[in-house]
């Protein structure tokens, strides 16, 4: 299960960290507005902490702003060195937290990458989700190119290697 291993404040906006059942220890900030919405938002990569692209619009209309840091960002701690941070692993996160806190119906929003986050939530928790947005979400590749071609040339060769080897060349 979960459990709440430490809660800061600062003027506007709390950060909880979570200890999820799989031992990793995730960061939730939250800023709430007085009103009963509350809506999970999905932070750009890279990117953390809490992100509110219209503070003034989130505070008018009463919304709580929640938001979690992903794998390997900001106060979350990474995936096991063996595994590959995903969409569904971020997505997991986040199921959890909610489910954690108890919600029954929020709203997720994400930008830029978030957004495939935000879709992933909406997917596994249907009855929880009552509506989403997303911004400037880039389409999957495979789809929809957008990628320049040595860029997406480049993603490839980099899913081929084993991610215990590539988080070894990235913390260096």
């Amino acid at each position: 299960g979960l459990m709440t291993a430490n809660t800061s404040m600062t003027k506007e906006a709390t950060t909880e960290f979570l200890a999820l059942g799989n031992g990793r220890t995730v960061a939730v900030h939250e800023k709430p507005a007085g009103g009963d919405g509350v809506v999970l938002m999905f932070h750009p990569a890279p990117g953390a902490g809490l992100f509110d692209p219209g503070p003034k619009v989130t505070a008018d209309r009463g919304v709580t702003l929640v938001e979690i840091d992903r794998p390997g960002y900001g106060g979350s701690q990474p995936l096991a060195a063996d595994h590959w941070a995903t969409v569904a692993s971020a997505a997991d996160d986040a199921v959890a937290v909610l489910d954690h806190r108890g919600y029954r119906s929020v709203g997720v929003a994400g930008w830029s990458a978030g957004g495939r986050i935000a879709l992933a939530v909406a997917a596994r928790r249907p009855d929880l989700v009552d509506r989403f947005a997303v911004v400037a979400t880039p389409a999957p590749h495979a789809q929809v190119p957008w990628m320049p071609a040595d860029i997406s040339s480049a993603v490839d060769a980099l899913r081929c290697l084993p991610a215990k080897l590539l988080h070894a060349v990235m913390s260096q």
